[in-house]
């Protein structure tokens, strides 16, 4: 690694336990200052490439909210219906209840489009980017079941789409993880880091053994700018959830 300010396990471990930290990036852990302390805690500094190859940092953040935070972990309220979710292992479209450990994912779709609807309980073969990444994403972060709005929801039957859009509150509140694609205009935008969407590369330079790179932007700057969060809908998704991966041009952000 780069640079880094050596800290002992036992104080990484103190600190996340004394103030709850709940906010990662790839980077390390943001942390503020706090009284006695004189200084904010630096924690490893990781170079971020145009394509995520290291999965288990992201899946680090997952199981450190899982075993250390226990206002994460409180059981959501029962659901009394079941729901449709993509087996990302063969991209069939199963029927499970929201007691099944599954990741959402919250996105924007656009104007104008069309959907179309799985065939014999199977995605269509072309399906929007953003979906197709998150589908990737899923897998690797150890999942095997997505929830996604435009085939979990038929969208051509009236009756089950007022259903579901009536239990959204338990579909994101129940679900292990919301994947939130916080970048692009629309679904096909796809999520930076995945697949073949890249990430923006941030300037930098090597010096000697050093290499030095620019600091990445202040992620409420970035998700204010987004059109995700321009949408109540999104908002709703995202407030409701218990656990958020946040994917941005330039980085991946974990909140709790």
């Amino acid at each position: 690694m780069p640079c880094s300010f050596k800290t002992s396990e036992d104080d990484r471990n103190r600190f996340a336990n004394n103030y709850g930290v709940s906010f990662f990036n790839e980077y390390g852990i943001i942390a503020p200052s706090y009284p006695g302390f004189g200084h904010s805690w630096d924690f490893p500094i990781r170079a971020i490439d145009p394509i995520i190859s290291d999965w288990s940092i992201l899946t680090d953040w997952i199981h450190r909210c899982e075993f250390d935070h226990c206002p994460c972990n409180a059981t959501p309220p029962a659901a009394s219906f079941q729901i449709k979710l993509i087996d990302c292992m063969d991209k069939s479209i199963v029927i499970a209840s929201t007691s099944c450990k599954y990741v959402a994912l919250s996105y924007v779709w656009g104007y104008g489009q069309t959907v179309q609807s799985p065939e014999n309980g199977v995605l269509p073969t072309e399906i929007p980017r953003t979906i197709s990444d998150a589908v990737k994403a899923t897998i690797s972060l150890g999942y095997q079941y997505l929830w996604c709005d435009r085939y979990c929801i038929d969208q051509h039957n009236i009756t089950e789409k007022q259903q579901q859009i009536g239990s959204m509150d338990c579909i994101y509140r129940n679900a292990h993880i919301t994947i939130i694609a916080a970048s692009g205009e629309d679904d096909d935008f796809g999520l930076p880091g995945v697949n073949h969407t890249p990430r923006i590369l941030h300037p930098e330079i090597f010096l000697a053994n050093a290499r030095l790179s620019c600091a990445i932007p202040d992620p409420i700057h970035i998700l204010s700018k987004s059109k995700w969060a321009s949408r109540a809908w999104t908002y709703q998704e995202a407030l409701l959830s218990k656990r958020r991966l946040i994917f941005t041009e330039q980085c991946v952000y974990f909140e709790c």
